[in-house]
C-alpha cells in the first residue's frame, strides 16, 4: 500500500509537469488531479482500515484460544468419570451424615446401678424370644437404611448424568458467537472500491525503437476516440544494449520538458527528418522542436541533469514488470508490444467503469 501511495504521488508530479508543458488543457488537468487525489485518499484510508482489521483479528485470536480437538467418545467418558467421582464423594458424605444422624437418635436413658447390657438381657430373656425380636429389628433397620441409600444413590446418578444435547448446544452457541464477531469485523472494515470513469495509460517506450514509434499512431487514435476518459503518460525505458544513444535521447526529451517543449521534441525523436547518430544530432533537434533557449537545453543535456529522472522511470517500469518496448500499463494491466488499436481498445473498455 505504501508503494501505491508513492506511485500516485509520482503520478501527480508527472501530471503537473504535463500541464506545465501545455499537453493537456486546464480542465483536463483539474479532472485528473481530482482523480489522483481521490485515489490517494482511498489508498490512505485503506491502509488505516487494513491495520484496524488486522488488530481486531489479532485481538480476537489472542483472547479466544483455539480449543484443542478431542474425540467425542473420550470427552464423554471423561465427563462420566468426573460425574462418578462426584457421585461417590456425595454418597460417602451422605452415608457419614446418616451415620451421625443415627447416632444422634440413640435414646439416652437414666443411669441405674442395676442396668444390664443388651446381650445379658437377651440371654436372660432368650426364652421369650427377645433375641429374635432384636435381631429382626436390626435386620429391618439395616434394610431400610440400605434401601434409602440405594434410592438416593440412583437419584444422584440420574441427576448427574451428562447431557449430550446440552454440551452440543453450548459448543454451537460458542461457534455462532465467534462467526458473528468475524463477520462483523469483516463487514465493517471493508472499503468499497471507488468507481472511476477514467483510465490511465503509462507508455514505456524507447525513442529508437521502431515499434514504439508505431505505437504513437495507435495512442493518437485512442486520444481522439476517448478524449478525457483516457489519460496517457510517457515513461522512459531506453534499451542501450540495442540503441546506445537511447538513454541520452531520453535525457534530451526531459531537458526539452523544462522549456515546455516535450511533445515537440518527442515527435522529432520518433519521426526525425534525418538519422540521429551522435550527440550533436540530438542538440540540433532543439531548433526543429522550437526550443527557445538552445544553450540552456545543451547545458542540461551535457551535464546529464535529467539522468536521475530517466533512471527513475526505468526502475519503476521494472517494478511493474516491464521488460521490452513498447509496453502499455493500462490501469495496472500490462499490454506488451505494438498491439493493434482494437486490442488496446478492448483493454480500455474493460477497465472503464460507470
Amino acid at each position: 500500500m505504501d508503494k501505491e501511495i508513492e506511485r500516485l504521488q509520482k503520478q501527480k508530479e508527472r501530471l503537473e509537469n504535463t500541464y506545465k508543458t501545455g499537453i493537456i488543457s486546464e480542465e483536463e488537468y483539474h479532472k485528473s488531479l481530482k482523480s489522483i487525489d481521490a485515489k490517494l485518499r482511498y489508498s490512505a484510508k485503506k491502509k488505516i482500515d487494513e491495520k484496524k482489521k488486522k488488530e481486531a483479528i489479532n485481538e480476537i485470536l489472542d483472547t479466544r484460544a483455539k480449543p484443542k480437538k478431542e474425540d467425542k467418545r473420550e470427552a464423554y467418558l471423561r465427563e462420566v468419570k468426573a460425574m462418578e467421582t462426584k457421585s461417590e464423594k456425595k454418597q460417602v458424605k451422605k452415608h457419614k451424615e446418616d451415620k451421625e444422624s443415627e447416632t444422634s437418635k440413640v435414646k439416652i436413658v437414666p443411669y441405674y446401678d442395676d442396668i444390664k447390657s443388651e446381650d445379658e438381657f437377651a440371654k436372660e430373656n432368650s426364652n421369650n424370644g427377645y433375641e429374635k425380636k432384636v435381631k429382626g429389628a436390626r435386620k429391618e433397620k439395616n434394610n431400610a437404611v440400605m434401601n434409602s441409600y440405594n434410592h438416593d444413590n440412583n437419584n444422584d446418578n440420574n441427576d448427574n448424568e451428562p447431557s449430550f444435547w446440552g454440551n452440543f448446544g453450548a459448543f454451537l452457541l460458542l461457534l455462532i458467537i465467534i462467526v458473528g464477531i468475524l463477520f462483523f469485523v469483516n463487514k465493517y472494515t471493508q472499503v468499497l472500491t471507488p468507481q472511476s470513469n477514467t483510465v490511465t495509460i503509462y507508455e514505456y517506450s524507447d525513442f529508437f525503437c521502431p515499434y514504439s514509434a508505431a505505437m504513437q499512431t495507435t495512442l493518437k487514435k485512442v486520444k481522439e476516440d476517448y478524449g478525457v476518459k483516457v489519460k496517457i503518460y510517457q515513461r522512459q525505458f531506453p534499451n542501450t544494449e540495442i540503441h546506445p544513444l537511447a538513454k541520452l535521447a531520453a535525457e534530451a526529451s526531459e531537458c526539452a520538458d523544462d522549456q515546455n517543449r516535450f511533445i515537440e521534441y518527442h515527435n522529432q525523436l520518433f519521426f526525425p527528418k534525418k538519422d540521429i547518430k551522435i550527440e550533436n544530432d540530438l542538440i540540433s533537434l532543439a531548433g526543429d522542436a522550437d526550443i527557445e533557449s538552445v544553450d540552456q537545453f545543451k547545458d542540461c543535456l551535457l551535464n546529464h541533469d535529467k539522468l536521475a529522472n530517466v533512471e527513475e522511470d526505468i526502475a519503476e517500469g521494472k517494478e511493474l514488470g516491464v521488460k521490452t518496448t513498447p509496453t502499455l500499463v493500462i490501469d495496472g494491466e500490462l499490454l506488451v508490444g505494438a498491439q493493434p488499436y482494437e486490442v488496446v481498445k478492448a483493454v480500455i473498455n474493460k477497465h472503464l467503469k460507470g
